[in-house]
């Protein structure tokens, strides 16, 4: 199983994931891969719709709360 070497899009964050985790966590985040803590973060932005202006994932990402600002 190879392993590489990833960036969060939020924080920066480096991250050693398989491929396939790699893979899944940007389909799922329209092609952003995200660390567990931002990923866990939008899912719950948009799961809550704390923003009801947000329109997918890329809204919430935008404002995620753990966005260094």
């Amino acid at each position: 199983m190879e392993v590489d070497s990833v960036n969060c899009e939020c924080y920066g964050l480096r991250e050693e994931c398989t491929e396939e985790c790699i893979s899944q966590v940007k389909a799922n985040f329209e092609g952003k891969w995200l660390c567990g803590l931002c990923s866990e973060a939008v899912r719950d932005e948009i799961k809550n719709g704390w923003k009801k202006e947000y329109n997918g994932t890329e809204a919430a990402y935008q404002e995620n709360a753990y966005r260094p600002g």
